[in-house]
């Protein structure tokens, strides 16, 4: 039976509708032709071997179960004429598709590009369990073998550096160790991820085999609707429905049965079809139901032409493709090629969409590229010229690498074809970035090790101050290593923390003591006010000696013991003065004059200063006599100044006389100011320290001697 109808072979709209003539070629070398490349599960480890397509399809079907493979002889009787389709004849090729094809297809699934060279070990342990517990297993495959290649680069560089360090320091490589704590839990996610692919592959065996004995069952069943025909047509009508549907709904089989399954199904289907041409009434009801299937589907197709999501839309059209041509053919000849035409159609104005999207898509992708490639180019330009020499320069450009990286992990997709061209020159960019900053900081190393020792010497004086009361003193100090702790610069990480602890608290426990210094100051003060009154009232009372050098020395030991004790609280000072007061009255009472007590007030402070070895009390004087001298120069300069008043005067001029007299005063004044400041310039408290403790060896000795 010859039927002439609309050949058209693609269901993208992209050919005009032509009239192929009839050839003689039966209905099953036919479909043969249009399912050769039938592809129907996507990856399986079962692969097609033959030497031509006629040889595969007679080992396939030797394969068929009994009941499901024709007879030989019934297939070769069986020569329907070839017949010009209404549908698209690879419709149902979405069958065939590869998984891994699938999963590409998926933009929100998409695993993100990342520079795993730059991680550390513990931070590629993280990402690993991150990505496992977000992605599906398949879609990670180059996501963990990149993972794991920098996994085991870095642990090696570690090791590396480790056995070095291991050797510098005297070891011998036989001995050497290394543990890497982060190797096994990386590993164990690794593992767990290949788990989780292999059981999805057995998964989908599993799944892939049972669709097979479904579409087995189908094609028995749909044989035996025409060998077996039941005399009830709605009955049979039924179950062709359900059967269609049921096929329809079957999910992939294995690629080795692919084809031969598809074969036999269509060539039971054309059996069954001209079964239906012999009986009109069932005929009917199937163009009927046909028809009904090709209006919602073009209804259908209408509704996407509004769906905003291209990509979604292009999917959902492929899916009413494999409905039309598995549940609206054949239908009446009047509506064929008028539905068709109208299905496809709208197949052109979708795909019309699709060609604006992928336009958008390309000029996107190429605007990501440039834009990558700029940021590249930035990186590689970190390291051009003269390279950075301190640890804050090189944090400068660390901080400007991190943010380029982040920039190019913003951009999005770039075109196919350079998408690994583009990935592979980044990585090779910030490889070199890292090969400079690894150099400098490995070469910093040594000056890290130097400042640590620099540090120690400065934890050391603190810790020597940290309960000195030597307030002037040790302040200044405190203060002094403070401010060389911050020009030494880093030390190693591991020792950062621990050293400046140890720095800081040695410190805060000085200035915590320093800030209360003056309670504790005030009680020594009160009590140095009591010995002093003591010592007043036992000066007022005791004897005194009557030679004038016996009462100078007396008085002088007094003096001593005076300045030994220290100073009084403020307000109390003139204390000091009633000493003053009280030793003049003992030497005016002896009969010396001004001069003379001055001269024994003098020698005095001198002689307790270097009894005493008072560093403090010798400082003061030196700065009070001074102050005194630059006073009385100033003095001396004015009446200078002022005598020129008197150019025309008589020397007899009682005023002129008095003005020479002063000057002359003056300068006697400072001749003994001077003469003072030089006796206390050549007191040397260090040799007086070390001629008084040679004295008291002597002494010791003399008493060991006497012993």
């Amino acid at each position: 039976m010859s039927i002439d109808k609309d050949n058209l072979p693609k269901a993208d709209g992209q050919e005009n509708l032509t009239n192929a003539p009839e050839t003689t070629e039966t209905n099953q070398d036919a479909k043969a032709s249009e399912l050769t490349a039938e592809d129907t599960t996507g990856e399986a480890p079962i692969q097609i071997h033959g030497d031509s397509a006629e040889q595969e399809m007679t080992e396939d079907l030797e394969k068929l179960p009994e009941g499901v493979v024709p007879d030989a002889e019934e297939m070769k009787e069986q020569k329907p004429t070839s017949i010009e389709k209404d549908f698209d004849e690879n419709a149902d090729q979405d069958q065939a598709q590869n998984e891994d094809e699938e999963e590409n297809e998926d933009e929100e699934q998409t695993v993100p590009l990342k520079d795993y060279d730059d991680m550390s070990l513990a931070d590629m342990v993280k990402e690993a369990k991150e990505l496992i517990g977000t992605y599906a297993p398949l879609k990670l495959r180059e996501a963990f073998g990149n993972l794991r290649d920098s996994f085991r680069k870095k642990a090696e560089e570690i090791e590396a550096a480790a056995k070095e360090k291991f050797l510098e320091e005297g070891g011998n490589a036989i001995d050497f160790r290394h543990d890497n704590p982060h190797g096994t839990p990386f590993f164990d996610v690794y593992a767990e991820f290949r788990s989780k692919v292999d059981a999805h592959y057995k998964k989908v065996e599993a799944e892939q085999e049972a669709n097979l004995k479904e579409r087995e069952a189908i094609i028995n069943e749909l044989k035996a609707l025409y060998t077996e025909p039941s005399e009830n047509n709605s009955h049979i009508f039924k179950k062709f429905r359900d059967l269609k549907t049921r096929w329809h709904n079957a999910g992939r089989i294995p690629k080795a049965q692919a084809g031969n399954i598809f074969k036999t199904y269509y060539f039971h289907l054309d059996n069954f079809n001209e079964f239906l041409d012999l009986n009109q009434e069932l005929r009917k009801m199937d163009y009927e139901h046909n028809l009904e299937v090709r209006h919602s589907i073009i209804d259908r197709a209408k509704a996407l032409l509004k769906e905003e999501n291209v990509q979604k839309a292009l999917n959902e059209l492929q899916y009413l493709h494999r409905m039309w041509k598995e549940e609206g053919v054949p239908v009446a000849e009047e509506m064929r090629e008028k539905t068709w035409l109208e299905f496809k159609s709208l197949t052109n104005k979708i795909h019309d969409r699709k060609t604006e999207l992928n336009e958008k898509l390309q000029k996107k992708q190429q605007e990501n590229l440039e834009k990558k490639r700029a940021v590249i180019d930035k990186i590689s330009k970190l390291i051009e010229g003269d390279l950075p020499k301190s640890h804050n320069a090189w944090q400068k450009k660390i901080k400007e690498m991190k943010g380029l990286r982040e920039e190019f992990f913003a951009l999005g997709r770039v075109p196919r074809e350079n998408n690994q061209p583009t990935w592979d020159a980044f990585k090779e960019a910030s490889k070199g970035f890292n090969h400079e900053k690894n150099a400098f900081y490995k070469n910093m190393k040594a000056e890290q090790m130097e400042n640590l020792e620099k540090k120690r010497k400065l934890v050391e004086i603190a810790n020597e101050h940290k309960n000195s009361s030597d307030w002037n003193n040790s302040v200044q100090v405190v203060k002094r290593i403070q401010a060389e702790w911050k020009k030494i610069g880093h030390v190693p990480r591991k020792y950062s923390d621990k050293i400046w602890k140890e720095f800081s608290q040695a410190n805060n426990q000085f200035f915590d003591r320093y800030k209360n210094r003056n309670n504790e100051k005030l009680e020594k003060q009160k009590e140095n006010l009591d010995k002093k009154l003591a010592l007043l009232e036992e000066m007022k009372t005791a004897e005194k000696p009557k030679d004038k050098d016996a009462l100078l020395a007396w008085i002088n030991d007094y003096s001593v013991k005076w300045s030994t004790i220290g100073y009084v609280p403020n307000g109390k000072q003139d204390i000091n003065k009633d000493f003053s007061s009280l030793t003049e009255k003992f030497l005016t009472d002896a009969g010396l004059d001004k001069n003379a007590i001055a001269k024994a007030q003098w020698e005095s402070q001198i002689d307790r200063i270097k009894t005493t070895l008072d560093e403090d009390a010798l400082r003061n004087l030196k700065y009070d006599t001074r102050k005194q001298m630059d006073e009385v120069q100033k003095e001396v300069t004015h009446l200078q100044t002022n005598l020129a008043f008197f150019s025309n005067a008589d020397e007899n001029n009682p005023l002129f006389k008095n003005a020479i007299q002063n000057i002359e005063n003056k300068v006697n004044e400072l001749k003994e100011l001077e003469s003072r400041f030089d006796d206390l310039r050549h007191i040397n408290l260090d040799a007086l320290e070390q001629a008084q403790d040679a004295a008291a060896e002597i002494e010791a000795d003399a008493a060991s001697e006497e012993e």
